[in-house]
């Protein structure tokens, strides 16, 4: 998990941000947004059980992402205000 650190240097409450920076491997990454899952199906019981599932997914993925965060277990990397990584080799 990396962290996307960066500041404005306006030196404000506000001019630091850090967010998670998200890198999606493979087009069945759950979605830590819970309100983005849709669920789809043949019948209205196909498309609850999908939401269900790929519901309960994305929770597991957002628990794993709150154990990395507890156990200090990130990358900072710093980042444009586009966040665009700054320094990238």
């Amino acid at each position: 998990m990396k962290l996307a650190i960066h500041d404005d240097g306006k030196g404000k409450s506000e001019s630091w941000e850090v967010s998670l920076k998200v890198e999606l491997d493979d087009y069945d990454t759950p979605t830590v947004n819970l309100l983005s899952i849709t669920g789809y199906g043949e019948t209205k019981q196909e498309a609850i059980d999908e939401f269900k599932k790929d519901f309960k997914a994305s929770v597991e993925h957002a628990l794993k992402l709150v154990e990395s965060l507890d156990a200090n277990n990130f990358e900072e990397i710093m980042v444009d205000c586009f966040g665009n990584e700054l320094n990238k080799g």
